[in-house]
C-alpha cells in the first residue's frame, strides 16, 4: 500500500506559451490532477468530501521549475501525501517520461471546512486519518 501516486501526462497547446514550454501556472493543474487520483485512491475523494458537508481550502501551493517540458511531451507526475493530522500536505514530482529527467518538484497545503458554514477544522476528521491508515 502507498501513499503516493503516479499520473501520465501529455501537455496540450493551451497549456503552453508562444515558445511551445508549458507555462508555469500549468503545473499547479498537473498538480491538481494527480492530486485527485490520489485523494481518489485513498477514499477521500473530492466526491465523498463533497457528500460528507466538507470541501478544501488551498492553504499554500508551490512549484519549483528545474526543466521545461515541451508541448506533447509526455510527463510522470507524481502525489506523495505526507501529511493528513491537521491538514493534506502533498508533495509532487513532474519527471520525463522517455528520460525520468525531473522537471519540477512541487507541494500544496488544504485544509478541510465545512460547506455549511466555511470554518476550517483543525484537524483532518478520524474517519479521514484511518481511511489513509489502512493505505499505510
Amino acid at each position: 500500500m502507498s501513499l503516493s501516486v503516479q499520473v501520465r501526462h501529455v501537455p496540450q497547446f493551451f497549456e503552453v506559451d508562444p515558445m511551445r514550454v508549458v507555462w508555469n501556472g500549468a503545473y499547479f493543474n498537473f498538480f491538481e490532477e494527480a492530486r485527485s487520483v490520489l485523494l481518489e485512491s485513498l477514499g477521500i475523494g473530492y466526491e465523498r468530501l463533497a457528500k460528507d458537508g466538507y470541501m478544501l481550502y488551498v492553504v499554500k501551493n508551490s512549484a519549483k521549475y528545474k526543466k521545461p517540458v515541451q508541448l506533447h511531451q509526455p510527463v510522470l507526475i507524481k502525489a506523495t501525501l505526507t501529511e493528513y493530522e491537521y491538514l493534506l500536505r502533498i508533495k509532487y514530482e513532474v519527471h520525463d517520461e522517455e528520460s525520468g529527467a525531473l522537471c519540477t518538484i512541487g507541494e500544496s497545503e488544504q485544509m478541510l471546512a465545512r460547506v455549511s458554514d466555511g470554518k476550517a477544522l483543525m484537524m483532518v476528521p478520524e474517519e479521514y486519518r484511518k481511511l489513509v491508515e489502512a493505505h499505510r
